[in-house]
């Protein structure tokens, strides 16, 4: 029987905490035949629509908020009913800027923990968008106080459901630190630390662009929304160009163009910042010179520097540093290399290629062998012309005639000629040989007179 009893007093108190928490319902205001407002509640998309009334006598939607229903939420069409500054609801918590819908299920503000400002359920506050409430339709403060403002008691309200939220779409809701207490829309408490922040746009800074060059706006931008979370998303980006507006920078129009970048975040508040962004003028393209085919005695000598060693590079006449010139080997076949040089300015690039041969094999001297005499006739002139004459120069690589061979010519005492050849090809391979020259002595013949 006491169990009984207690059972019956718990019920009794959950009635009347529910009925003393969410209001007792008033006597209703019927809406007039020409209410200026009607409201719409997409009880499945948890979206509120503002309808407002035209001279021509239709609605027309001119405002959305996001919302937390409840599954007590009616399904009907009521007159607005009176309006309660701060209100007391289920729990017993506590919510502001209150306006009767129906009975116990009113518009009002996420709820508080006592009635004051700084004490609002951030985890609640996090739900807005989501079905979350007892009945309620849950708004943050703005919504709500623009409702308590300006919809007459008496305006119909319908609560309905639809896969759609509604003729203006369903805004999304801010998010706040569970940390804080405070609602980010009640600009109207004083003390709310959400007063004195905004969004931040961060990344965007003027810049020079080469001719024809690469430019994205949105690289390297992000920005976050006025309780700090990221808002990267809601970037808005406009160009203009001599004061024109265009669809981007054209990094083929030099010129200064302007970037100008919008955030507007959940609750209205906005930020935009500007920069500067230069396209540099196309210029004529660099010029380099004394490049040629190169020989090297071995792989490792096939550096930079050796590349380099005759090159030069310009621009409109004036000489830059080799720092300006790339190069790049590439093998084609053994021994053989490609060699690409190239010089970038802000707008052009110039591109030569060369051949770099890798040889480590020295010339061949033929016609006369090392350290040998030869024997000429007596008549013969012996000098740098007739010893040449002698010889053939062949290598594997570099090109070379007997011409290319440097003689020393000396006449010995003894009369014999000591003849050195001596001959290097492309690479530096020498080849080096010694030879010598004498006339053959002459040999009377008998009862003849000797001419």
């Amino acid at each position: 029987m006491k169990n009984c009893i207690r059972r019956i007093q718990c019920v009794v108190l959950v009635m009347v905490l529910i009925f003393g928490s969410i209001g007792v319902a008033g006597v209703s205001k019927e809406a007039g035949a020409a209410s200026t407002y009607k409201i719409k509640i997409n009880k499945q998309q948890n979206c509120v629509t503002i309808y407002k009334l035209q001279s021509n006598g239709r609605y027309k939607p001119v405002k959305a908020m996001s919302c937390s229903t409840g599954a007590a939420t009616p399904i009907g069409t009521f007159p607005l009913g009176e309006k309660m500054r701060w209100h007391t609801l289920m729990g017993p918590c506590y919510g502001q800027y209150c306006t009767r819908i129906h009975g116990g299920v009113l518009f009002h503000s996420v709820w508080y923990y006592r009635q004051t400002p700084s004490s609002l359920s951030a985890s609640s506050y996090n739900k807005l968008g989501i079905t979350a409430s007892h009945g309620c339709v849950r708004l943050c403060v703005a919504d709500a106080k623009w409702i308590y403002d300006n919809v007459p008691s008496g305006s119909p309200v319908t609560v309905y459901n639809s896969s759609n939220p509604g003729p203006l779409g369903k805004p999304a809701a801010i998010k706040v630190p569970t940390s804080t207490g405070w609602d980010p829309t009640d600009i109207w408490s004083s003390g709310n630390p959400w007063n004195k922040k905004k969004p931040v746009i961060s990344g965007a800074k003027s810049q020079t662009i080469s001719y024809g060059g690469s430019f994205s706006a949105k690289r390297g931008i992000s920005a976050k929304n006025t309780t700090g979370y990221n808002a990267t998303s809601r970037i808005k980006v406009a160009f203009r160009y001599q004061g024109n507006s265009v669809k981007k920078v054209n990094t083929q129009k030099p010129g200064v163009y302007k970037v100008i970048y919008k955030l507007k975040d959940e609750i209205g508040r906005k930020v935009q910042k500007v920069i500067k962004v230069k396209v540099m003028a196309k210029l004529p393209a660099p010029k380099l010179k004394g490049i040629s085919d190169i020989y090297v005695k071995s792989g490792s000598q096939l550096t930079r520097g050796r590349a380099l060693k005759n090159v030069s590079v310009t621009q409109k006449g004036r000489k830059l540093a080799g720092k300006y010139v790339k190069v790049a080997y590439k093998k084609q076949k053994k021994g053989i290399y490609k060699i690409v040089y190239s010089a970038q300015n802000a707008s052009e690039m110039t591109r030569v290629t060369a051949k770099a041969y890798v040889d480590g094999i020295a010339p061949k001297l033929t016609g006369v062998k090392n350290g040998v005499t030869y024997e000429v006739a007596p008549k013969t002139v012996i000098n740098k012309k007739y010893v040449r004459s002698l010889i053939h120069v062949s290598d594997n690589v570099s090109k070379l005639s007997s011409s290319d061979v440097k003689i020393k010519l000396t006449k010995q005492n003894n009369g014999t000629y000591r003849t050195v050849y001596e001959v290097k090809d492309q690479a530096g391979n020498k080849t080096k040989i010694t030879a010598y020259f004498k006339h053959k002595a002459s040999k009377p013949v008998s009862g003849a007179a000797i001419h």
